[in-house]
């Protein structure tokens, strides 16, 4: 497999850990994360988003938005 196709595997992963537990945080900051290195900047920051939803104030998550903000220019 490429990079791409692993990177793929590897985000729809952390979808399904989302699924099963959407209060994990880090999966959130790791799907981001991957999204970006495909740059799908839109997608990376919703996730990003769906990850504040349970944690506001989560300076992880927060710090992670303003990443993708970044690249997103």
């Amino acid at each position: 497999l490429s990079d791409e196709g692993r990177t793929g595997q590897a985000i729809e992963c952390l979808r399904r850990a989302i699924a099963v537990n959407p209060a994990a945080l880090l999966v959130y900051i790791n799907l981001a994360r991957m999204q970006c290195r495909l740059s799908q900047f839109n997608e990376a920051l919703a996730t990003v988003e769906a990850g504040l939803v349970h944690a506001p104030s989560e300076p992880h998550l927060q710090y992670e938005k303003g990443v993708v903000q970044r690249a997103m220019g």
